[in-house]
């Protein structure tokens, strides 16, 4: 982070840091239950069936007739979901379009409250590997049925934004970048998981505008706990960064004097000293210019050393840039690898045993541990956890071209990643309507 609200306080150990971040992790984690009870309950559904009525049952489905069904069906919500529970996923889908055909009326709609339905649907189409039905069924909600839609838009956006993001579809990108800078407040963790999607797929102009317009309507909220309030202002000054050095224009007085007032607009100054600011400034922008003139060493790392933090966020946006330009990784894409990298460096440094010197010092069962946070089953970071190999990959062959890692250390990592790929390759092959990024990474 650039800007911390926190630097104001007593400085916190990154122990201390983390034991909080756990904390408010906890409590997050009970919102979280609440907020998808109702999608959490219909994907349980129609798993459960009593395995002595399931034959009866399947021989009921195959028998059903969606075009000899009643007209009350299309009239009274409660004679609907009584036909739907009879249905398998893909009849539930031709009843969804006969629904969308034959029921007009704003009372029998308000009424059947489809967002159980609609979610159990997708569900199922992913399961059967045929996601491109459920992404049909929410652009035919949207379309007919705009209210309904957009009073759950945010889990909608979210999973159609995971089938369009690999497919390069900007105005549907650009359309739920859209609904959610319009409304950030409706749903912060859903806000924050399409945050992480618009970064790993490099979406680095929507990442720019929702992370700004979400910074200026959440700073001041109790909807977003101080960590996610200085990852919104990470976010949306690291984007005003990437593009004044990327820039034809750098250097130029027009292109600074703009650069400095959107800084100024997205509250860069406001929390430290402006010379200290304006020091940290000159140094993320000279790193990422590939302008430092400084050139880190192994020696830089060692945790006693009162530099070695400073170091450390120096080499990050280091490697950033060496993303950038040798492996042709978008800014934000690269800034997500670092956040990564350096967020699990930071974990082992602080729980190493005492005459542990070396920063980057890794541990296999750290690195466990820390894949296990991004996958419990509350969690919606799951997108971002499967990029963690990725980005650890990447790190530490960088610390090894820089000198900073031996060819032992560089041995233990990659063999540790060769193993963890194993159970993120089973869940890829679960869920690759979702993880289409790994595709494009190999």
């Amino acid at each position: 982070m650039y800007m911390a609200k926190k630097m104001k306080r007593k400085r916190e150990t990154e122990k201390e840091r983390i034991e909080r971040e756990e904390r408010l992790a906890k409590k997050r984690a009970k919102k979280l239950a609440r907020n998808i009870a109702k999608r959490a309950a219909a994907e349980a559904v129609k798993p459960i069936v009593n395995k002595r009525v399931g034959d009866r049952v399947r021989e009921e489905i195959k028998d059903v007739d969606l075009e000899d069904l009643s007209a009350e069906v299309f009239e009274d919500p409660s004679l609907w979901w009584e036909e739907f529970n009879k249905l398998d996923w893909t009849c539930e889908l031709e009843l969804f379009y006969a629904t969308f055909e034959k029921a007009g009326t704003e009372e029998f709609w308000e009424k059947l409250e489809p967002f159980e339905a609609v979610t159990e649907v997708f569900h199922r189409s992913t399961l059967a590997k045929r996601v491109e039905d459920g992404v049909k069924l929410l652009e035919t909600l949207k379309e007919q049925r705009p209210e309904q839609y957009m009073e759950y838009f945010q889990y909608y956006d979210c999973d159609l934004l995971y089938h369009y993001a690999p497919m390069h579809e900007d105005e549907r990108i650009d359309e739920i970048v859209g609904h959610f800078e319009k409304e950030p407040t409706r749903d912060v963790d859903k806000l924050f998981e399409v945050l992480d999607l618009l970064r790993i797929y490099g979406r680095a102009d929507g990442l720019d505008r929702l992370s700004t317009a979400s910074y200026h309507r959440l700073k001041c909220s109790d909807q977003v706990v101080p960590s996610g309030d200085d990852e919104l202002s990470h976010l949306s000054i690291f984007c005003s960064i990437r593009k004044y050095v990327a820039s034809p224009n750098y250097g130029t007085k027009e292109a600074e004097e703009e650069f400095y007032r959107e800084l100024e607009a997205r509250d860069f100054w406001k929390y430290w000293t402006k010379e200290a600011a304006d020091e940290r400034l000159r140094m993320i922008v000279l790193a990422l210019r590939g302008e430092t003139g400084r050139d880190l060493r192994r020696d830089d790392f060692l945790i006693s050393d009162d530099c070695c933090r400073e170091n450390v966020f120096l080499l990050g946006m280091a490697f950033v840039r060496y993303l950038y330009t040798e492996k042709s990784i978008e800014w934000v894409t690269g800034d997500l690898f670092r956040e990564l990298a350096l967020d699990y460096f930071a974990r082992v440094s602080a729980q190493s045993e005492r005459g542990v010197e070396f920063y980057f010092s890794f541990s296999k069962e750290s690195l466990d541990r820390y894949l296990l946070g991004f996958f419990g089953f509350l969690s919606l970071s799951d997108a971002k956890g499967m990029a963690v190999l990725k980005a650890m990959e990447h790190f530490t062959y960088f610390l090894h071209e820089k000198g900073i890692y031996n060819d032992q250390e560089l041995k233990e990592v990659k063999r540790a990643i060769q193993e963890f790929k194993k159970p993120i390759g089973k869940m890829y092959e679960e869920k690759s309507w979702k993880y289409g990024f790994l595709e494009r990474w190999e």
